[in-house]
């Protein structure tokens, strides 16, 4: 009898010990997180758009492209500016519970600019 109860306190320890490594090997897929948020604003213009709108292009043809600019500048010439701004905005946090915690945010940031003379395109770029 005693046997019986030596070999079934040995099943139980090692049991236990299983039960206790499947907690460990579950838990770190409970306590890591993280997250990233991207935020947006302004009117963003590819490259491959701004290329469309070249030197003699109208106005009108512009503003169907690219869109209502952020700014619109009058230069003492006479000439325009008209300025598209874009911002990227991309929030990251993240940490392991109770011991490590980061947060990070970058930002990027673009502005598209058109110089028109009566109405006509003269060149075009973006930063």
């Amino acid at each position: 009898m005693q046997r019986f109860k030596s070999n079934q306190s040995c099943l139980q320890s090692h049991v236990r010990t299983a039960l206790a490594l499947s907690v460990l090997l579950l838990l770190p897929s409970c306590l890591v997180s993280g997250k990233s948020e991207v935020s947006y604003t302004g009117s963003r213009v590819t490259a491959e758009t701004l290329a469309l709108v070249e030197a003699g292009e109208s106005e009108a043809f512009t503003l169907e492209v690219l869109g209502e600019p952020t700014a619109r500048i009058e230069r003492k010439d006479g000439s325009w500016v008209w300025r598209w701004d874009y911002a990227m905005v991309t929030d990251n946090a993240g940490g392991v519970f109770l011991l490590i915690a980061t947060k990070s945010k970058t930002s990027v940031e673009r502005s598209t600019y058109v110089v028109l003379e009566d109405g006509v395109v003269m060149k075009a770029w973006q930063d």
